[in-house]
């Protein structure tokens, strides 16, 4: 019942993109005068935002799908609770991002400087920081999609960002890698004005590593 009703939300996601590219398509504005204004407004959206949580469904190359619950706290904080049968945890305490897979008893983590999305969890973010740069802005309507590209130390560094406007609300970002792979971040029930519990974000990291050892040392 649950994967039929996320299939169906994919679909409808899908679809609303496709439309929303095809009309863009036709008649849209491209790097036009009103681009530092709608650069301006972006950065102020995101540097006005403290606290989120929203519902995410995760679309990867391959056609497969997960979703959850994404949280925000900034500064650095960011976790992505996986629903089942997903048994994958990514969380970030501000400083790394630590991907967790339960099932598979498997960690890594990372520099939060390295991953794509630290856009999400930065103060005063900007786009005229010298590791960014802005490819295009197309916008029609209700609809404004930036796509933009890290320089340097990045795992990947081509994203889209598809905007609904008035009220600006991100609703979908896309990150490509080197290899053209595609992921598909899509988000509903976006708020922004919750007070989240920050133990959430807490992950002992060296815990969970001698845990992990101790499973494959033998008796």
């Amino acid at each position: 019942m649950m994967n039929n009703l996320i299939k169906h939300r994919l679909v409808n996601l899908k679809f609303t993109f496709l439309i929303l590219i095809f009309s863009l398509s036709l008649s849209s504005n491209s790097f036009s005068n009103n681009s530092d204004i709608i650069i301006n407004k972006i950065e102020n959206y995101f540097n006005n935002i403290t606290t989120l949580q929203a519902k995410f469904i995760q679309l990867d190359e391959d056609g497969s799908y997960k979703n959850g619950i994404l949280m925000i706290s900034k500064p650095g904080k960011i976790i992505f609770e996986y629903k089942k049968p997903s048994s994958i945890l990514i969380v970030s305490d501000g400083q790394y991002v630590i991907f967790y897979d339960k099932n598979l008893n498997q960690l890594n983590r990372i520099s939060i400087n390295k991953v794509p999305i630290k856009f999400l969890v930065n103060n005063n973010f900007s786009f005229k920081n010298n590791d960014i740069v802005i490819k295009n802005i197309e916008y029609e309507g209700n609809v404004i999609i930036l796509s933009m590209q890290y320089n340097k130390n990045m795992l990947t560094n081509k994203i889209k960002l598809l905007f609904e406007n008035n009220p600006l609300i991100l609703r979908q970002w896309i990150i490509e890698d080197s290899q053209g792979y595609k992921t598909r971040i899509s988000l509903e029930d976006v708020n922004t004005e919750i007070k989240l519990d920050e133990k959430k974000f807490k992950f002992d990291y060296n815990k969970k590593i001698k845990e992990i050892n101790k499973t494959f040392i033998p008796n």
